[in-house]
């Protein structure tokens, strides 16, 4: 009754009606009925009242409705939008004259696209329930108020991500039923109206260019499309980088936001989202550990599609200055990728370790490059040729970066062990890994600075290599033997065969067993169980040999205790037992 008073042409009235509005103003609106009729009342008379004092108390009137009772407003504002005859101007538009209204709308708004469940503070009931199409119907109509384009701005980072994930929801689970039980129209109508809804907010925050590019390369057809649906997530995360959104820090901060909750239903576009997003130098210069470590959380699980992700993301972390400083908490699970037991997956990440190697410092990144160096051992023998060639080559750059630097003991240690692989791969079946590994060995020269073997290691006769290297190096003879019996697990033949030629006694001078002295020997017990089983090798060159090796050591140990009886063949006889 006091709303229809203030409507009318009798001032007493009027200003009797204000003064009880204020009145019930003082005390909450949430118990007030007829909410539909007010709304109305003041969509059609606000412009009519011309006392300024009315007009103030008409906006409170609103400002508390829509405040209690958000869900009526909005229903209401669709239902005078519907009647509307031509001439009368748009609903929506009354939000021109109430700017702290449109501000609730649309955060309310937004907190139901984001959590669809009903804030506990508002009340609805079934007839005042909005639904996901109401909502997003809603935030059109929003977006379409020309004076509250600067608004719009304030809200542009969430509003954009709230849209994207209930599109990503709806196109990836299309045939899943988890819909809400939308009919194929209601979906298409919903999928249809919040594309135009992101269109609309791109628009009226000036980013013509970015929809043009976006449009250009088919980004739109791509988001709606389910098989392709991630590829259009990421031409719309490029545009943003491509075309240098303003907004991509406020975005960026978002997603983390998001990506902080453990249980985020969109997970997968965030990331995907914001794997594009980290090429932009404005996002990489924020990020910090609280961001980095969110990251990492969700690439513990064990996930093919989000840690190919993941080692987008960790190469990113190497090309910018800031992100290099929190390269460190990527590190572990970058070389935990190494085993996984997708081979697609490893391939992937050794050829990334590949191209980040070049920008990794031996100043800042040294203890990484030693752990990596560790890393590689498990691969130098892979069947697979792709990749021996690729942990070959990640170590013949990592030799080339500890060129010139004074070697801490592990690096020092690793790069000795790798020493007879290095020259026993000169067989490799592989000749771009003969060449990496010849190149290799004059690298290790160098930093060993062996000046005497540097020639020695150019050239590629592993035979004479590994003669004159025995020579030089005699106090490292079972270490050698060590090396070289490793590689009796080699797939390929001919490594093999260079491997028990070198471990043998037979043939030319420099042959480790032939050198070593009676106190190396009683430590050889291992050695002496893995020539055994490489007398059943495949390979009739290698069982040959070790079949020659054990006539050798036999023949050898009876010329010993017929000189001197000792415990120098120990290992010896206790072998001959077991393989009797």
């Amino acid at each position: 009754m006091a709303m229809e008073a203030m409507t009318s042409n009798d001032t007493n009235k009027v200003f009797a009606a204000s003064r009880i509005l204020k009145l019930i103003l003082k005390y909450r609106v949430k118990e007030i009925a007829k909410v539909p009729e007010i709304i109305q009342l003041i969509c059609y008379y606000i412009d009519r009242v011309a006392d300024k004092t009315v007009q103030s108390t008409i906006k409170k009137v609103f400002q508390s409705l829509v405040q209690s009772h958000t869900n009526e407003v909005i229903l209401t504002l669709f239902k005078i939008e519907d009647q509307l005859q031509r001439g009368t101007h748009r609903s929506w538009e009354i939000l021109d004259s109430f700017p702290k209204a449109y501000q609730v709308i649309m955060e309310y708004l937004l907190h139901r696209l984001i959590s669809p469940q009903t804030p506990k503070d508002q009340e609805t009931n079934q007839e005042t329930e909005l639904s996901k199409p109401i909502v997003t119907r809603a935030i059109h109509e929003l977006l379409l108020v020309p004076s509250q384009r600067p608004e719009v701005q304030t809200f542009f980072a969430s509003l954009f991500i709230a849209l994207l994930f209930q599109i990503s929801f709806l196109v990836t689970n299309r045939n899943t039923g988890t819909q809400d039980e939308l009919r194929e129209t209601e979906y298409v109508d919903l999928v249809s109206s919040s594309v135009e809804a992101l269109k609309i907010l791109l628009r009226s925050s000036g980013y013509i260019d970015h929809m043009s590019y976006i449009q250009t390369l088919g980004g739109w057809e791509l988001l709606v499309n389910p098989e392709r649906h991630y590829d259009g997530v990421t031409l719309l995360a490029r545009s943003l980088v491509v075309k240098n959104c303003w907004h991509n820090r406020p975005v960026f901060s978002f997603l983390i936001r998001i990506l902080e909750d453990p249980d985020c239903d969109n997970y997968f576009t965030a990331l995907v989202f914001l794997t594009e997003l980290l090429r932009c130098p404005d996002v990489e210069s924020i990020v910090n550990e609280v961001s980095t470590r969110v990251l990492t959380d969700w690439f513990k699980c064990d996930d093919p599609a989000i840690e190919h992700l993941f080692l987008q993301i960790a190469e990113l972390f190497t090309k910018h200055r800031n992100t290099m400083r929190h390269f460190h908490i990527l590190q572990p699970y970058v070389l935990s990728c190494c085993y996984s037991s997708n081979s697609d997956l490893v391939i992937e990440t050794f050829l990334m370790l590949q191209r980040i190697l070049k920008d990794l410092s031996w100043h800042h990144f040294s203890n990484f490059i030693t752990e990596l160096t560790f890393t590689l051992m498990y691969f130098f023998e892979e069947e697979s040729e792709q990749l021996r060639l690729v942990v070959f080559q990640i170590y013949r750059s990592i030799l080339a970066k500890a060129s010139g630097m004074t070697l801490v003991f592990p690096l020092r240690h690793q790069i000795l062990n790798l020493l007879v692989l290095l020259v026993l791969h000169l067989k490799d079946e592989n000749g771009d890994v003969v060449e990496v590994c010849r190149l290799s060995l004059c690298r290790v020269a160098t930093i060993l600075e062996w000046s005497k073997l540097k020639m020695v290691f150019a050239k590629k006769d592993a035979f004479t290599i590994l003669s004159i290297l025995l020579q030089q190096e005699r106090s490292k003879a079972l270490w050698f033997l060590k090396q070289s019996v490793a590689l009796f697990k080699s797939p390929q033949g001919p490594i093999r065969q260079v491997a028990v030629w070198f471990a043998g006694p037979k043939g030319a001078p420099g042959q480790i067993l032939r050198v070593l002295d009676r106190a190396e020997r009683e430590e050889m017990e291992e050695e002496y169980m893995a020539f055994r089983y490489m007398q059943r090798d495949p390979d009739p060159i290698v069982s040959c040999l070790t079949v020659q090796t054990f006539y050798l050591l036999e023949a050898k140990e009876r010329a010993t205790l017929a000189k001197i009886p000792s415990s120098s063949c120990l290992c010896m006889r206790r072998f001959r037992r077991r393989d009797g």
